[in-house]
């Protein structure tokens, strides 16, 4: 069972080290399960502006760093490409983005902002969301479930992450290996690449031509397990984990987004105890709130 003493303690060392922001969510959490700590707002819970390289950093979780994302990180753009037609046009998923966003504005009954789009130069000038992605989060006049929320759908927009969203984990492992097969036969892969219908194949041969010396040696190094089905179905939970602390950056309040994890509305600090220690997605989202990643991210202000 976690123990109420146990995160209020974890509260005063931080406190005692300077780590305000650790020392502010080990407090929320501690209150969360029954608790008796003193507890103030405080600015650490400020949204912070973030750049695209973030994305690649402390908010990404550990599942994400594998050679299989790397890959479909490096070659979304090919990939999208290939699979949205002979003539794509903007970014797949765009649209559904923006949809999902206004209907959650609708809901709450506040109206549908204008959500930024801006041209990303790493989709090729395409229409993505604004690279302060979580922006959007932090002007709403929403209440902090619907924070959490965006910060979510911001998440969920990056590279290859809405690819994984998008397609079955299946197609994305071929079409990797038809990539790697233009460049460099690896018999090991050959049946997979051909899963792939013919046009598809062609399309994606001919764009292997075209990457850029990076992309090349991504594909030609990676091992060949980095091509496997499993390897790119296992990412769906990793992204998860980045949504879920893409929405408490965005709304800076632990209880909520704790219990948008837990599926829970309330209920006696007993109930959420025992349901936060029964969960390894909350007990993640906890430890990353009170770590050295969350708090560097914290620490680039507004």
């Amino acid at each position: 069972m976690l123990e109420p003493a146990d995160l209020a303690e974890l509260a005063r060392l931080h406190t005692r080290r300077g780590d305000a922001v650790a020392a502010h969510f080990a407090r929320q959490a501690a209150r969360y399960v029954g608790a008796d700590v003193d507890y103030a707002e405080s600015t650490v819970t400020d949204l912070p502006r973030l750049e695209p390289g973030d994305w690649q950093g402390g908010l990404r979780s550990a599942g994400e760093r594998t050679p299989t994302a790397e890959l479909l990180s490096a070659l979304a753009l090919p990939l999208a490409a290939a699979f949205a037609g002979p003539r794509p046009g903007p970014l797949a998923g765009a649209e559904r983005w923006q949809r999902e966003v206004g209907d959650l504005f609708e809901r709450l009954a506040v109206g549908r902002p204008a959500i930024g789009l801006a041209p990303d130069a790493r989709w090729g000038g395409i229409l993505a969301p604004d690279a302060v992605v979580l922006a959007p989060a932090r002007e709403a006049p929403v209440d902090d479930p619907a924070r959490y929320l965006l910060g979510g759908v911001a998440a969920g927009f990056q590279a290859g992450r809405l690819l994984v969203r998008q397609h079955e984990p299946a197609r994305l492992a071929a079409g990797l290996a038809v990539l790697r097969q233009a460049l460099a036969d690896t018999p090991a892969l050959a049946g997979l690449a051909e899963s792939l219908p013919a046009d598809r194949r062609a399309r994606l041969g001919a764009t292997a031509y075209g990457l850029d010396d990076d992309q090349r040696r991504l594909l030609v190094e990676a091992d060949v397990e980095a091509f496997e089905v499993l390897a790119v179905a296992g990412l769906a939970q990793a992204f998860d984990a980045t949504a879920r602390r893409a929405g408490l950056l965005a709304c800076g309040e632990l209880p909520v987004a704790l219990d948008a994890v837990l599926g829970r509305g309330g209920g006696s600090p007993r109930a959420r105890r025992e349901a936060l220690a029964a969960s390894p997605e909350a007990m993640a989202l906890l430890a990353w709130a009170v770590g050295p990643d969350h708090r560097a991210l914290r620490a680039r202000g507004n």
